[in-house]
C-alpha cells in the first residue's frame, strides 16, 4: 500500500452495533467518512482548522489522540486473534493428518462423524483460518498505515498551533 506523507487524512467513525464481518479496508470503505486533504500545505491545514468542530488545535489534537487509540485497541484485538490463528492452523493440518493417517489404514473407529464428514469439515476450517490469518494480517497493515497518517497528522497540527 502506497502511503504518501503529505495527505492528511482523519477518520470518523461512525457507530455501529455489530462489529465487522470482513477486512478493515472494506468496513473503512463502508462505515466511515473521510476527510482528505490533498497536501499537506500551509493553506489546506489552515482550511481545515477553520472547519465547523475544529476551532482549536487543541480540539483536533483531542480528537487524532481518540483516533490514535482507538486504532491501538484495534491492533491489539487483531493481533490476538492472528496469535489465536496461528496456533489453531497447526492443530488442524495435525488433527487432517492423523484422520487422514487412520483412513489410510482403515481404522474401524468410532467417531462423533464418519471420517469423510470429519475431513470435509476440517478441510473447510483449515481454509477458513487461512483466509482469516490473511485478511487479520491486511487489516494490521492498514491499521500500520493509519497509525503513519494520524501522526503525521498530529505533527501537522502542532506545527499549526
Amino acid at each position: 500500500m502506497i502511503f504518501m506523507a503529505s495527505l492528511w487524512v482523519f477518520f470518523f467513525f461512525l457507530k455501529i452495533d455489530k462489529p465487522p464481518t470482513f477486512g478493515l479496508r472494506q468496513w473503512s470503505n463502508k462505515f466511515v467518512r473521510i476527510l482528505s486533504l490533498n497536501s499537506g500545505s500551509q493553506e489546506d491545514v489552515d482550511f481545515f482548522m477553520k472547519q465547523p468542530g475544529n476551532e482549536t488545535a487543541d480540539t483536533v489534537l483531542r480528537r487524532l489522540d481518540e483516533q490514535y487509540q482507538k486504532y491501538k485497541y484495534m491492533e491489539l484485538n487483531l493481533s490476538q486473534k492472528k496469535l489465536r490463528l496461528k496456533n489453531q492452523i497447526p492443530q488442524i493440518t495435525q488433527t487432517l493428518e492423523i484422520l487422514r493417517h487412520m483412513q489410510k489404514k482403515k481404522a474401524n473407529v468410532m467417531l462423533e462423524y464418519d471420517i469423510d464428514e470429519a475431513q470435509a469439515l476440517l478441510e473447510k476450517n483449515l481454509s477458513t483460518a487461512s483466509r482469516n490469518l490473511e485478511t487479520l494480517e491486511d487489516d494490521l497493515d492498514f491499521l500500520r498505515d493509519q497509525f503513519t497518517t494520524t501522526e503525521v497528522s498530529i505533527l501537522q497540527c502542532c506545527l499549526h498551533r
